[in-house]
């Protein structure tokens, strides 16, 4: 009974963790539309508007509506990769036959496993 309350738990968390993912998702969606729609307004209104050192605020202002959502996918990619608990196929090749090994080993009663 005890071994089914641990892995419902961990099912429970791994399903929260994939609603947050979700979540996120659906904020970055919405929030990177929005900003795509309201951009010519507000390039509109900072038309003219200059800085201190004389370089044009639109300039500023473009650099930071691709960058911010650029890093912000990349947030979401490394969240979707934690959520999902995604490992690339080399990984889990190595894994696997380090289980192997390790097994192998305490069959044999070896205490030292070389690399």
């Amino acid at each position: 009974m005890e071994a089914y309350h641990t892995k419902l738990k961990r099912a429970q968390k791994r399903v929260s963790g994939i609603k947050e993912f979700y979540a996120h998702l659906k904020a970055y969606i919405v929030v990177n539309v929005v900003i795509q729609f309201l951009k010519p307004e507000a390039r509109a209104f900072f038309d003219h508007k200059e800085l201190k050192n004389g370089h044009s605020f639109l300039e500023w202002f473009d650099w930071n509506l691709l960058i911010i959502p650029m890093l912000w996918g990349i947030a979401l990619v490394v969240h979707a990769i934690i959520a999902f608990q995604y490992k690339p196929g080399f990984l889990k090749n190595w894994e696997q036959k380090q289980y192997q090994k390790f097994l192998e080993a305490d069959r044999e009663g070896e205490n030292t496993i070389k690399s």
